[in-house]
């Protein structure tokens, strides 16, 4: 099989991320959104990584947004009387800004797909944890993304490590989501 040829950065990001995006699609999928434990993991995957990934992200385009996931999922588990400490994988990297704004940004968009999810719940304590669902959809940040990805080279070292340090942050996601889980 041919690999694909992509010009810019952007598709090389949608091409070479795929089967590690897909992974931890399909474990996020896994979280019962609609049941009070479900949607403990997931908002604790959340505030797992947001938590690791916010100090290291300052220089992104999506580190307000950041900032603000992170306490919107921290006041929800507080909400759901998650209160055990919560043991946060490592990320042992500094992710490139750009990878971190393609997995965060990136992910406002799949988070729309399980708002829905959430919002067909029948539970009462599901539908008062309300904040993370309700944050802003950031959508201009994933444009800006996407404006400037578009505009980068796919190829060169630059381009090499924001796409392996995306891969990284998705791996680590994942890590945090079997954490959530234990």
């Amino acid at each position: 099989m041919q690999a694909v040829q992509v010009d810019d950065l952007r598709g090389r990001l949608r091409s070479d991320t795929r089967s590690s995006h897909d992974r931890l699609d399909r474990h996020v999928s896994t979280f019962d959104l609609g049941e009070p434990d479900g949607l403990r993991s997931f908002l604790a995957m959340q505030l797992m990584a947001l938590t690791r990934l916010e100090p290291l992200a300052k220089n992104s385009i999506c580190a307000p947004a950041i900032h603000d996931l992170r306490a919107r999922a921290e006041f929800d588990l507080r909400g759901l009387d998650e209160t055990t400490a919560l043991s946060c994988p490592d990320l042992t990297f500094t992710p490139h800004p750009m990878s971190v704004d393609y997995v965060i940004a990136g992910s406002r968009v799949g988070t729309a797909i399980l708002r829905k999810r959430w919002l067909a719940s029948k539970n009462a304590e599901v539908r008062a944890t309300s904040a993370y669902f309700s944050a802003p959809t950031y959508m201009d940040m994933w444009r800006a993304f996407c404006d400037r990805a578009t505009r980068e080279t796919s190829s060169g070292p630059q381009a090499d490590r924001i796409v392996g340090d995306a891969i990284g942050l998705f791996d680590f996601y994942g890590h945090c989501a079997a954490s959530a889980c234990a």
